[in-house]
């Protein structure tokens, strides 16, 4: 059955795969439309580095840096804001992250919405990178990335893949 959670911010409740729906389908919309305009399919690799809770500004203390090769490159920064359990369910270690990045390039910054889904024993994990906007020749910049990747405990380094959709207007 569906996972309820009560919301103390808005006093109601929120429906755990409702509010995964709708964020996975406002991010499906954005990649639909990849068809109908000018883009760039984009592909590529990134490998980051989880950073000490000190180190880092989010509510959950969780953060990394990293870099992104392929048709991406550039250095980048994730800050997560809310780490949601995803159970009861079949696998009680998978939980919700959402967060923010900033990508820096040599053309500009690109800001993102992130949102995924992290098992916390295998390290696995999935990301729906929503881009919306940027700074300087990136300020137009949207589009779609789909991220995989494992956490490595020991060394705490993230390694993957990407691929989406860029546009830049």
């Amino acid at each position: 059955g569906d996972v309820m959670k009560q919301d103390e911010r808005h006093g109601g409740s929120v429906s755990r795969t409702a509010l995964v729906a709708a964020i996975v389908g406002a991010i499906s919309l954005t990649y639909a439309g990849a068809a109908q305009a000018g883009h760039s399919r984009v592909t590529g690799d990134f490998a980051s580095q989880m950073l000490p809770p000190w180190e880092c500004d989010s509510p959950v203390a969780l953060c990394t840096e990293g870099t992104l090769t392929g048709d991406i490159e550039g250095d980048y920064d994730f800050t997560a804001t809310e780490i949601i359990p995803l159970w009861p369910a079949e696998d009680p270690y998978l939980f919700l992250v959402i967060g923010e990045s900033v990508i820096y390039t040599e053309d500009g910054e690109i800001y993102s919405h992130d949102v995924g889904t992290m098992n916390y024993a295998t390290g696995e994990l999935r990301n729906w990178i929503h881009i919306d906007g940027g700074s300087e020749d990136m300020e137009d910049a949207h589009g779609v990335l789909i991220v995989k990747g494992v956490l490595n405990y020991m060394t705490e380094t993230i390694e993957g893949t990407y691929k989406g959709h860029l546009f830049v207007d």
